[in-house]
């Protein structure tokens, strides 16, 4: 007879895990986070998991079990079904195909009548080299489909030089030194700086395809310890530079160089995040913000909508997880003002 371990839910971005569907934008890959590179850490072995069912406790219903998703995967860890459901009812299925040696080929993506169809490409050594994707309905009881998007990846020296949409635009990436130091084309430019010690101290973002110093639309600035941790980090927008009022956010480490507390700051606005840790995992996020208009909170630290705020307009938020003794999460629960507002649970179904 087969077990069920239960376990509670990371977070809604956990519904994506277990497959990988493109290749990492090179700009994505560089820009240091240690929230999101601890936060999301996923510490499941998908090859001993045949099912994965996600549900949602919350007051509104007196805590009862409402099915959030359900993953399905092969005995190699890679995904074969994801399910997302409201209440309790199916909504959105995507299935994938593989080819004999587990290489992605396709999936497809169904919702509310209309389907979406992927199929992948790869070169000689298996990377992606081009992914469409098809939109397909029924008219008239005729199927029709039309082309949604055509991406085409170039590489040079193992990385990406180039991605180009089916409308040919084209973003162009340039290394120096090992170092992604430029994006152009496409609809933003970007440029990339270092330090001596090759950590990312500066991103510009200019509108348009080029760098261009009259339509500069964003800063992003990077600071580091003698340790080489990011310890504070830096945005300005151009809907603020006129007030020069920058996104600042600063990092602490615990002895195991674990992050200890984040603190954002935008004008008036504030976000502090204090994280503990059980075995090398988090065990409990604990968060106090003003930020009414969210424009801290809900960028930098994922607060669900509808989290109410108390008569102080302050959002008091923690987050307090159970790990079992191989590591996995066993229990994830949601405090508003020191009440429990709800749950997220896994259920993990082995082979």
């Amino acid at each position: 007879m087969k077990t069920k371990i239960t376990v509670l839910l990371i977070g809604l971005s956990q519904f994506l895990f277990g497959q990988k569907t493109s290749p990492d934008r090179p700009e994505l890959i560089i820009d240091p986070n240690p929230f999101q590179d601890e936060y999301f850490k996923d510490h499941y072995n998908y090859t001993k998991t045949k099912e994965i069912i996600g549900i949602n406790k919350k007051t509104s219903n007196n805590f009862q079990g409402d099915t959030m998703f359900k993953n399905y995967y092969r005995k190699d860890g890679q995904m074969l079904k994801k399910v997302r459901y409201s209440a309790n009812v199916p909504k959105i299925i995507r299935s994938y195909k593989y080819d004999s040696d587990g290489i992605l080929k396709s999936w497809v993506h169904e919702s509310k009548g209309s389907k979406l169809r992927a199929k992948y490409y790869y070169d000689s050594i298996a990377r992606f080299s081009r992914i469409t994707q098809y939109n397909i309905r029924k008219r008239k009881g005729v199927l029709d489909s039309n082309l949604q998007s055509d991406a085409r990846y170039f590489y040079q020296n193992n990385r990406i030089s180039a991605i180009e949409s089916f409308n040919g635009i084209k973003d162009i990436y340039s290394y120096k030194n090992q170092k992604l130091v430029e994006k152009t084309g496409a609809y933003i430019a970007k440029t990339f700086d270092y330090n001596n010690q090759g950590h990312l101290i500066e991103i510009r973002e200019y509108m348009g395809g080029k760098v261009d110093a009259q339509k500069l639309m964003g800063i992003k600035k990077f600071y580091y310890n003698s340790q080489n941790q990011l310890i504070c980090d830096s945005i300005l927008t151009s809907a603020n530079f006129e007030s020069n009022t920058y996104q600042i956010t600063h990092y602490e480490y615990d002895i195991n160089d674990k992050l200890s507390r984040m603190e954002v700051k935008f004008g008036a606005s504030f976000c502090k995040v204090n994280f503990e840790y059980q075995n090398n995992r988090i065990s409990n996020c604990e968060l106090l913000t003003n930020d009414i208009n969210r424009k801290v909170a809900y960028l930098r630290f994922p607060i669900p909508s509808g989290i109410p705020y108390n008569k102080a307009g302050l959002v008091k938020y923690r987050e307090v997880f159970s790990y079992d003794e191989n590591g996995n999460k066993t229990g994830k629960e949601v405090f508003v003002d020191d009440a429990l507002f709800f749950e997220l649970e896994y259920l993990l179904i082995p082979f």
